[in-house]
């Protein structure tokens, strides 16, 4: 729900349904704060859940008054006010600082549109010069040296608590390889090998693909040695 005002889906009701407070994504992450805007989103719910099991009718038409209720209250509170804040800062930290800045200063009357914001695989990225991505030892470890230190309690032959598709692709497979901090994943000959007892648990992969399952009894990290 950081995305914003922004972020809140068009429609929030469905047959016998309504979405409220943060799973709707009613939260403003620049002022901290959602309880007041889940509460609004409950009481509008309840009027319209009320009204529609009035009328013995909980489809999707009889519960619309929610979505336009709730939108109207929205877009009278600092919620809309900050409506750019987020997509101030998807190309830069310190362009982003300056734009909610002047969004602060004109309660969001700055930019006066909506801030463009290209999908990630178009933003253009430069690579620093002169980082060595070989482990110090001392603020960077290797990927065994990894496991070692998160005091993982793992047997060898663990059942793999991670559910990994039957189709994925080498490319994908170097993905996960090169995402996870501890040599979980492996591209060997095109094809994905899974080694879950080193996994400490990061879910760094979570995002694109993996699932969890709930491990063994007493197995994974226990961070003691960090």
């Amino acid at each position: 729900p950081e995305g914003g005002y922004h972020s809140i889906p068009h429609r929030l009701h469905g047959d016998g349904l309504v979405v409220t407070g943060d799973a709707a994504g009613a939260v403003d992450v620049a002022t901290l704060k959602g309880i007041h805007y889940a509460m609004w989103s409950g009481i509008y719910a309840a009027r319209s859940i009320h009204a529609a099991l009035s009328k013995d009718d909980t489809s999707a038409d009889a519960l619309a008054s929610y979505d336009t209720s709730l939108h109207q209250r929205l877009r009278a509170s600092p919620l809309y006010a900050n409506r750019n804040m987020r997509l101030a800062f998807k190309s830069g930290f310190y362009g982003g600082g300056v734009r909610a800045g002047l969004m602060q200063l004109t309660r969001g009357g700055f930019p006066g549109r909506r801030i463009s914001t290209p999908p990630d695989a178009e933003e253009p990225r430069t690579a620093r010069a002169g980082i060595d991505p070989t482990p110090d030892g001392s603020l960077t470890y290797g990927k065994v040296d990894a496991v070692f230190r998160s005091g993982n309690a793992t047997r060898d032959d663990i059942p793999s608590h991670l559910v990994v598709g039957a189709d994925v692709s080498p490319q994908m497979a170097e993905v996960y390889e090169r995402l996870c901090p501890a040599g979980v994943y492996e591209e060997k000959d095109g094809k994905l090998v899974v080694n879950a007892p080193n996994c400490v648990d990061c879910k760094a992969t979570d995002i694109i693909g993996p699932r969890w399952t709930p491990r063994e009894g007493g197995s994974g990290p226990t961070y003691k040695r960090m």
